[in-house]
């Protein structure tokens, strides 16, 4: 293994991405209750939200290590 690698690996995650991340959704889901937005909508928008964002990031992630 490379030193560099081991050096990634041993890097820790901070938790404010997480946090900032369900903060946000507990206020969409608190915004559309407020206007009444059925739940299958909220669901739907969701899902198709955070697998438009995991491909965004994935690809983000491949043109950080490409160099």
């Amino acid at each position: 293994m490379e030193k560099e690698t081991i050096l990634k690996s041993k890097e820790k995650d901070i938790i404010y991405p997480f946090l900032m991340s369900t903060c946000l959704a507990v206020g969409v889901v608190g915004i559309c209750l407020y206007f009444e937005v059925d739940y299958l909508d909220m669901a739907a928008y969701g899902v198709g939200l955070w697998g438009l964002f995991g491909l965004l990031n994935m690809d983000a992630i491949k043109e950080k290590f490409k160099t």
